[in-house]
């Protein structure tokens, strides 16, 4: 311990020479750098010997509201700082890797830096995300210690299964627990030997370029950054750094300790305050003076700027009273030069970098200062090449850059790979042993970079996997974006690439003042042929990974959604040869052979269901209920042409005819009607406040969530999602809010009178399946098209657990039992699930031989789910609505009823008939039915208490005779529930 305070104190000492050498002694200042960069330096050494001159300065201040404003002195952070060191050694934690999780990142400095006090390293880990991740995380580190916020009541599932509780105190006034984690798996041996050279930290790669990758960083390989771009940056202790990244993105460690090394502040906000572009600008450039003036320091991706309107970034980032001077652009490539003069404008006191770093080798590895006059050099020298003008810059201390060609050779003029190596700068990955190592060590980056001799500088030109091969040519997506970029007025832009149905989109934001006519006019003039977009069009908002990054998986569905919206209706022809039209025209090819598949060209069920609803539409017959089966399960278009005509099938059932029976018919008018300008796929939820007043609430494929007048149909509120709604709203039980999916990939929370939006919650794909609460109202079950089954707490949208029951996309919506404390969900492979509600573990699954489109209901007090076969009926059709069970008095007794609407144009009552199921009637109407029948027992209508916060739900259930049946021609027509007789009929047109 005195041997390393000797050191701590000449380092102070040298750092103070350093600075009188350069004035007197230039020949001694290359002995004193290197007598520095062999003094082992910690992230705890920087930030402590910052803190030491700077005790009263504010090292971090929090925004959380407007009026929520609060601030932490550097003495305060040693104080707490070392309060977690003691509570840490006072429990004997082991191993050299402690896990964190917190949602209040203003904790998060003093417990890292008491656990790096300690000579330990730590991991970020959400416990929100699936235990078995967390699991694999842990495991090749052997960590064996958990650092949670107090979560009192709702502690993560993880640490009630793996975790014992060992400590609770205090950090900042927060109540922090240790857990204790009980792997028994876990190879000692071999993770010491991971670190036998000081690691800071490890983090998990986004996997956006890549597969995740687990990345132990050494305190040889961070510091010479944090110095580095100290220096270059020139920062002062007046600095306010704003902390943009979250703490999975290593970037958050370089904000963290560029501010605390320096002196500086570190500004830090809610996740709610992030995502409101208004709020986040009052908090980073506030008008009143206290407690801080603004912002001088950013470090962002570009896709974060892309979501604020040009008029705040020209106003008020760049405008004349802006305390930004330095905005550092990162993670992703830097924006065009023309959209870059466009933000900035006249300002000329905020200078621009363009930092360029790979995970692997954490975290920066290069720096440009952005000059917008010089650089039009390169911007004009460029023009006509796919390749981005703005420089990546020199490399950062310790860092070695080469370019490489496909054999490995280096590259000194053209075009080659970006190689990023160090001798002291050295990440481990994953089960990398550091004595395998050879020194150097150059990591691959992905990256296509351009060598310009004559400059000396390095360009990007794009990523190794963004080169495609379309229609036997190869394919630049970079290209496209950057000849798109030069259209004046266009904006930022994506293009994505779908291999499996053979599309090219060029998808525009929605600020841009050009039409898309003249736009593909433009690139059909600029491009090669086999580069031209199939389609060209805008989205409202860009979707961003959870690390700041444009999400391109979810560009792609967007893209995929547009294009099924913009095809063209076809004339009447004979089936089979309709039916290849249609295929064509869905799966965005020209020509199908009659060997090929409809999965192996991108065909998915929807398309299926679409493909299907036009084919009979145009033909006016009804198809074999075996054709989905085909479609779906691989069978080639020969195979599916042969059931194109549907077989009679003969069933043992009573079919009623229409009959006015004996009691008087009651009368079915329409009260109102709202205009939602595109289909109606969901059902509405009715939210009835025992004040009298209530509301319906529906969303359409106009991206329109809706709250109206139960009693006038008037508008209360609209809610634009970012994409098509299909997934009805889900009423929590306080009745102030609804939960609902979107094709985005994201669920909503959304208060019903205005607007505004809770959270959200990303997942990987469209979410058509409706939410549906569990937990005694405390969470909600969704699934999604990524396969997975998701629970979310209804509070704050906090992923309680996901889990993947099949290998199918989920459609069909889930249903809860509060009697077994379980779930139930079909997949599009046939696999029908229950999980536990407390922790989503599979209790059983079966499997059906068809994809399951419509939702399981129960039966019986909870104790049977309709979907398992304990029995099954063949109809004749394939039935796409849900089941919808309905208790009725029949025969002076109460029985259960399930009504069952079918594509062959039918409504089926079925009822038990001891262990068998049989039909008690049918009543075929005039078109298919989509959409699943109610009563007034099974209408989605929750009463409420008005004007309270949290009051408990009461389900209205009345009992009736009737049951309401929808068609796709537009007809709704009301049954007898006991004789199936049509009482009355109502026709809607559709548009």
């Amino acid at each position: 311990m005195l041997v390393k305070n000797c050191l701590f104190i000449l380092n102070v000492e040298l750092s103070i020479q350093l600075y009188l050498f350069t004035l007197i002694y230039s020949c001694k200042l290359v002995i004193l750098r290197v007598l520095i960069t062999n003094i082992k330096m910690s992230l705890y050494d920087l930030f402590y010997n910052s803190a030491t001159n700077y005790l009263q300065n504010n090292a971090i201040i929090s925004y959380y509201t407007g009026t929520h404003i609060f601030t932490v002195k550097y003495f305060e952070v040693i104080v707490e700082s070392h309060k977690v060191s003691k509570y840490l050694e006072e429990s004997c934690v082991d191993g050299n890797y402690v896990a964190v999780f917190l949602k209040k990142t203003y904790l998060f400095p003093s417990i890292i830096l008491g656990i790096m006090h300690l000579n330990k390293a730590f991991i970020y880990l959400d416990l929100t995300i699936n235990k078995e991740n967390i699991l694999n995380d842990l495991k090749p580190l052997g960590v064996h210690w958990f650092l949670v916020e107090n979560t009192d009541s709702n502690t993560p599932v993880f640490l009630l299964e793996h975790g014992v509780l060992r400590k609770r105190f205090t950090v900042h006034m927060m109540k922090i627990e240790l857990w204790e984690i009980i792997i028994t798996s876990v190879n000692e041996d071999k993770w010491k030997n991971h670190t036998s050279i000081e690691m800071a930290y490890a983090i998990k790669t986004s996997g956006t370029t890549g597969a995740s990758k687990l990345i132990q960083v050494s305190h040889r390989c961070i510091v010479p950054n944090i110095q580095d771009l100290r220096g270059r940056l020139n920062l002062q202790p007046n600095d306010v750094i704003f902390q943009a990244a979250p703490l999975t993105f290593d970037p958050s460690i370089v904000n963290i300790f560029l501010a605390l090394s320096s002196g500086a502040a570190l500004l830090v906000v809610s996740n709610e305050v992030k995502l409101s572009h208004t709020r986040l600008s009052e908090s980073l450039f506030p008008c009143m003076a206290p407690p801080y003036l603004g912002v001088t320091v950013m470090q962002v991706t570009p896709s974060f700027l892309s979501r604020w309107p040009i008029e705040t970034l020209q106003n008020i980032m760049f405008g004349p009273k802006s305390t930004l001077r330095a905005l550092i652009l990162g993670g992703e490539p830097p924006p065009h030069w023309d959209i870059l003069v466009e933000w900035k404008g006249g300002n000329v006191d905020c200078k621009l970098y363009n930092i360029y770093g790979i995970t692997e080798v954490s975290c920066w590895a290069s720096l440009h200062e952005i000059d917008l006059c010089h650089d039009k050099y390169f911007v004009d020298k460029y023009r006509l090449e796919s390749v981005n003008p703005i420089p990546l810059g020199t490399a950062l201390s310790g860092t070695l850059l080469s370019v490489r060609d496909t054999l490995g050779v280096e590259v000194h003029e053209g075009e080659g790979e970006m190689f990023i190596g160090s001798m002291d700068r050295v990440c481990l990955i994953n089960e990398e042993l550091m004595v395998n190592l050879e020194l150097p060590l150059y990591r691959a980056t992905g990256d296509i970079v351009k060598v310009d001799s004559q400059s000396g500088q390095l360009f990007y030109v794009g990523r190794k996997d963004r080169m495609v091969k379309r229609h036997g040519h190869r394919v630049s997506l970079y290209l496209v974006e950057q000849v798109a970029n030069k259209y004046p007025g266009l904006g930022q832009c994506h293009c994505v690439w779908d291999s499996e149905s053979g599309t090219l989109g060029l998808l525009l934001g929605s600020k841009g003042k050009c039409l898309e006519p003249a736009i593909r006019q433009y690139l059909v003039k600029s491009l090669p042929p086999a580069a031209i977009p199939d389609i060209i069009t805008r989205i409202p908002v860009w979707p961003l990974t959870n690390n700041g990054k444009i999400d391109h998986q979810k560009l792609k569905q967007i893209m995929l959604c547009k294009v099924r919206d913009t095809e063209e209706p076809l004339v009447k022809v004979d089936a089979v040869d309709t039916f290849h039209k249609l295929c064509s025209k869905y799966l965005g090819l020209s020509t199908l052979q009659q060997q090929d598949t409809f999965v192996q060209h991108g065909g998915t069920s929807f398309i299926a269901l679409q493909l299907l609803a036009e084919l009979e539409k145009i033909t006016d017959q009804a198809v074999s209920p075996e054709l989905i089966p085909k479609l779906l399960g691989g069978s080639s278009l020969r195979e599916c042409c042969e059931c194109l005509v549907s077989t009679s099938h003969s069933l043992n059932y009573a079919h009623q005819e229409n009959s006015s029976g004996h009691r008087e018919n009651p009368k079915l008018d329409i009260r109102w009607k709202f205009d939602l300008r595109k289909c109606v796929d969901s059902s509405p939820a009715i939210a009835q406040y025992t004040s009298g007043r209530g509301v319906t609430v529906v969303g359409s494929h106009s991206h329109k969530l809706v709250s109206l007048d139960n009693e006038t149909g008037k508008l209360v509120n609209l809610t634009e999602l970012p994409d098509r709604i299909e997934s009805s709203v889900c009423i929590i039980p306080s009745g102030h809010a609804g939960i609902v999916g979107c094709y985005n990939g994201s669920v909503y929370c959304v208060h019903l009178s205005s607007g505004d939006v809770f959270w959200e919650f990303p997942t990987r794909g469209m979410v058509k399946s409706s939410p549906t609460l569990c937990r005694e109202g405390s969470a909600v079950v969704v699934g999604s098209y990524d396969q997975s089954l998701y629970c979310l707490s209804v509070q704050d949208g906090t992923m309680l657990w996901s889990v993947k029951p099949g290998e199918g996309s989920i459609f069909s919506s889930p249903c809860a039992s509060s009697f077994t404390h379980m779930v139930f969900v079909g997949t599009l492979d046939g696999t029908c699930a229950a999980l536990s509600e407390l922790d989503g573990s599979i209790v059983w699954t079966s499997r059906l031989e068809t994809p399951v489109f419509s939702s399981p209901a129960l039966l019986s007090a909870d104790t049977q789910v309709l979907f398992v076969e304990m029995w099954n009926m063949n109809i004749a059709g394939n039935i796409f609505s849900s089941p919808c069970v309905v208790s009725a008095t029949v025969d002076n007794g109460l029985k259960e009823m399930i009504l069952l609407g079918c594509h062959n144009k039918s409504i089926y009552c079925l009822h038990e008939d001891g262990d068998k199921i049989a039909i008690k009637w049918t009543k075929e109407l005039d078109s298919p039915i989509f959409s699943t029948s109610c009563t007034s027992s099974f209408i989605n209508c929750v009463n409420v208490e008005d004007k309270q916060e949290n009051p408990s739900s009461i389900i209205s259930k009345k009992a009736s005779v009737y049951a309401v049946v929808a068609t796709t021609e537009g007809t709704v027509s009301l049954l007898d529930l006991h004789l199936g007789l049509t009482n009355t009929e109502e026709e809607d047109p559709v548009s």
